[in-house]
């Protein structure tokens, strides 16, 4: 499957001691870094974004975006994963704002690199598919800072 940074995605997790479906946003299509979207906010309360019911259409009651570390898809569990469309700019624009801030219980590195691949102009990058490299433009060429 080809994923897309800032879609969401439903996909069925074997591995956790209950298994069902989890909902996910993609935000790192290259290294199949999620966030995922639970029921309750995680108890330790770092990087927890409360999205309202229907805010996307795969999320149908209220939920967190769980920010506070990756979770990476293995294949197998993409193989069957259901794309369930992009996220709203406003929606982005929420994530990107809670991202701004450092997360205790997110490495620097990774929040860096999902604002970096959650930015709109790194999201439709034409000419490589994924989020310009530092100093780059969207287009691919390098800027001057």
């Amino acid at each position: 499957m080809i994923l897309k940074c800032g879609n969401v995605y439903v996909y069925f997790c074997k591995w956790l001691p209950t298994p069902h479906d989890k909902i996910a946003l993609c935000v790192s299509e290259k290294a199949s870094w999620f966030f995922w979207f639970n029921s309750v906010a995680s108890t330790h309360g770092h990087g927890q974004l409360r999205i309202a019911a229907k805010e996307h259409p795969a999320c149908p009651r209220t939920c967190f975006l769980d920010m506070s570390g990756i979770q990476r898809a293995p294949a197998e569990a993409l193989q069957d994963a259901k794309d369930r469309g992009a996220i709203s700019d406003p929606l982005r624009a929420r994530i990107l704002a809670a991202l701004q801030q450092k997360i205790a219980t997110l490495p620097d590195l990774q929040r860096l690199t999902v604002l970096r691949n959650l930015t709109p102009a790194a999201t439709t990058s034409p000419s490589t598919g994924s989020a310009p490299q530092r100093g780059q433009s969207p287009g691919g060429a390098s800027s001057s800072d």
